[in-house]
């Protein structure tokens, strides 16, 4: 029997299986209001930074100025979210933790024009429901506070407490009783990155309020409020991002659209740094991301990616925010107005890349420029009996002899080299076409790991550290992944958000290229943080190859060409680069003569 009846045939005895189960239970039933409760909160409640969510909306909501948030162990230990919001009084605080209890909407019209963040008096009971929940507020003409504690179905008295004007809100002990839930939480590393981006999101739309997330008494975020959007993306995004971006504005009927986008020369690997909010609300928005990549369609190659932040504004009831259960999404009533706001927007932005050349570079560029040549300048004093020779345009690293080939895989022939990317070779049967980067990032690749196994990469001091800005997210990777960059020789140090890289690993790549790779490698852990050391460096080192090895169109000379396949015969090449695209194809001389009828 074929594979795909075997599973047909095992799912259809499935389904007969868990219909007879169906009999035997008996009629339809009405679930009690305590599983009712707890599949509510799942789907609100997925994982710590939820409840992160949930809380810094209601604190939002509540007028706050000032928010802290504690987390320990990634917040499955604790959550502690504390803001110096209205606060509540003693009847407030009983129903707070009630279910469908809220202060926001009191009608179904309410539903359509809604413009607080939370509104469905959901997130504190379906807290609860999962997680021991401490609640302590005070308003303002008040003389004391007011605190009341609840766990699961258990909801305590409401208790006289002292504290200041605001509201305390502690978690503890998330999913304890659901111990299958629990297990699918992920690392702390993973569960702080989380945190960090949720934090960051509502931090980006709410300037004028101050955010500080800290974790074992270490300040993983601090944004004191500001005056304006650009302000507060500059204070959490850095780098040459800082100071760079280009806005723009347009308004199409009732839609106004504000963006801030970065020169396209300064795009990335990754689509991380695109954030769209409506109307304050970090959303998944298709709409504005379709006006966002057809903008910059011209302007960037594929596989990368703008650094873009979206501000959308409309009027409430143009929008329904009661579709996702997370509220991740929105739908829009006339998404066109809202694609051709945003459009014109960004097209306006990139109209100052023009005058953005035309004012030449930035201080700091120059700044930075000057160090080089001044180190230069020294460095060539000290050395100035010292030959100098002309370096070759790309590094061919030997190959240790260990991995001899098992069979030939590039045999000797006459070759040339087509467009500056593929080398084609001259067989006894015909011909092959190799992919020059393909080969020469597998040859890096297998010789970082030969180094590695054996003594370790050899390090290049920088004459010139290179700063690379962090954002709070990569800088917690870093603190977690110290040892790998060690391992790779990339030996770095942390100042705040800056990271310094004081030496390298000697594989002749540019230097201006390594503030892109730093951000490539953090880029990776993020998107797969769980993966083990072993899995993350061979990813670090493949991304290294790919880095150093000459790239399609960059040409090499007839020397260079021969070196490179010389490397190739001393070794097993298999027929993939490091990241599995193909680097050989062969064509038969029977098949050339098929072509012509011969």
């Amino acid at each position: 029997m074929a594979s795909s009846q075997v599973r047909f045939a095992l799912s259809l005895d499935y389904r007969r299986t868990v219909f007879k189960r169906a009999r035997l239970m008996g009629r339809i039933k009405i679930l009690s209001d305590e599983v009712v409760r707890r599949i509510a909160a799942g789907e609100v409640i997925e994982c710590p930074s939820s409840v992160v969510k949930e809380l810094l909306e209601n604190s939002l909501d509540a007028g706050a100025h000032k928010i802290d948030i504690t987390v320990e162990e990634g917040g499955k230990r604790k959550v502690v979210v504390s803001d110096d919001g209205c606060g509540m009084d003693a009847d407030d605080l009983r129903l707070a933790l009630v279910s469908h209890a809220t202060s926001k909407i009191s009608d179904e019209a309410d539903i359509y024009r809604i413009e607080t963040l939370g509104f469905r008096g959901e997130a504190l009971s379906s807290i609860r429901s999962v997680a021991s929940v401490e609640i302590k507020s005070r308003m303002k003409d008040s003389e004391h506070g007011w605190l009341i504690r609840a766990e699961a179905e258990r909801i305590g008295e409401v208790l006289p407490c002292a504290m200041n004007c605001g509201t305390t809100v502690t978690v503890e002990n998330l999913f304890f009783n659901l111990p299958a839930r629990k297990k699918f939480l992920r690392s702390e590393q993973f569960e702080t990155s989380r945190i960090i981006e949720t934090v960051t999101k509502l931090a980006l739309c709410h300037y004028d309020v101050a955010f500080r997330l800290t974790q074992k008494s270490q300040t993983l975020l601090n944004c004191p409020a500001v005056d304006g959007y650009l302000s507060r993306i500059n204070g959490l995004f850095g780098g040459e991002t800082k100071d760079s971006l280009l806005e723009g504005q347009a308004e199409e009927s009732d839609v106004c659209a504000l963006v801030f986008v970065a020169p396209p020369y300064l795009s990335r690997t990754d689509a991380r740094i695109i954030y769209t909010f409506v109307n304050n609300r970090c959303v998944k928005e298709e709409t504005a991301r379709k006006a966002l990549k057809d903008a910059f369609k011209e302007h960037l190659p594929s596989q990368r990616y703008p650094v873009a932040f979206i501000y959308i504004t409309l009027p409430p009831e143009t929008i329904d925010v009661n579709i996702h259960p997370t509220k991740e999404a929105v739908q829009i009533k006339k998404p066109a107005l809202v694609y051709t706001a945003v459009r014109r927007a960004i097209d306006s932005a990139l109209s100052g890349v023009r005058r953005f050349y035309a004012g030449g570079i930035s201080s700091g560029l120059a700044e930075r420029h000057r160090q080089i040549e001044q180190a230069l300048s020294d460095y060539l004093k000290r050395n100035a009996d010292v030959p100098t020779q002309k370096p070759l345009a790309v590094h061919f690293h030997s190959l240790k002899k260990q991995n001899e080939f098992v069979e030939e895989t590039i045999p000797d022939g006459r070759f040339f080299v087509l467009h500056n990317a593929y080398i084609a070779l001259e067989t006894s049967e015909g011909f092959i076409l190799i992919d020059q980067h393909a080969l020469h990032e597998r040859l890096i690749y297998d010789r970082l790991r030969a180094l590695l196994a054996e003594q370790g990469l050899r390090l290049q001091r920088l004459l010139v550290p290179i700063t690379v800005r962090l954002d709070a997210v990569e800088v917690t990777v870093f603190q977690y992944n110290k040892a790998l960059f060690k391992t790779l020789g990339i030996d770095a140090e942390l100042n705040g958000t800056n990271l310094t890289i004081l030496s390298i690993p000697d594989l002749g790549v540019v230097q201006g290229e390594w503030e892109n790779i730093v951000h490539q490698m953090m880029s990776e852990i993020i998107e797969q943080p769980d993966r083990d050391y072993k899995t993350r460096l061979d990813n670090a080192l493949k991304t290294l190859a790919c880095k150093a090895a000459v790239k399609a169109g960059e040409p090499l000379d007839s020397r260079e060409v021969y070196t490179l396949l010389s490397e190739a015969r001393r070794c097993h090449i298999p027929a993939t680069c490091p990241h599995g695209r193909p680097l050989i194809k062969r064509f038969p001389l029977s098949e050339v003569e098929r072509w012509f009828k011969r």
